[in-house]
């Protein structure tokens, strides 16, 4: 009976360890994920042609750490070429990272003013 009670405590701390692992790698992940967020975001807010604006890069962190990060960019832009220079910004930011980048924008060349408005 001693054994079964020894076991069943030591199968408790052993899965306890597991539990603090996932929440220590989680926590890890999603600390990288807001590092490279702010990044892309310092880098879209000071290029001149896109600061008026509201383009938005979301990152979004799988729990596999080989996983690579989901960039989402989002936003309208007034030009074609608005559209084109966010998404090479963040190219360029993103360069050595393996990331897959999806393009959310939408180009409005009244949209901007809609907002303002």
């Amino acid at each position: 009976m001693e054994i079964i009670v020894v076991a069943a405590m030591l199968a408790l701390v052993v899965l306890l360890g597991i539990a603090v692992k996932l929440y220590d790698a989680k926590r890890k992940r999603e600390e990288q994920g807001v590092g490279l967020q702010a990044r892309l975001s310092d880098a879209l807010l000071l290029t001149p042609g896109l600061t008026s604006m509201p383009v938005v890069a979301s990152v979004h962190m799988p729990l596999r750490r080989g996983s690579p990060p989901v960039v989402e960019l989002k936003g309208t832009v007034l030009t074609p070429d608005a559209r084109e220079i966010a998404v090479h910004v963040v190219q360029r930011e993103l360069a050595g990272i393996n990331a897959q980048l999806e393009d959310q924008m939408v180009v409005d060349p009244q949209g901007v003013r809609k907002v303002a408005a």
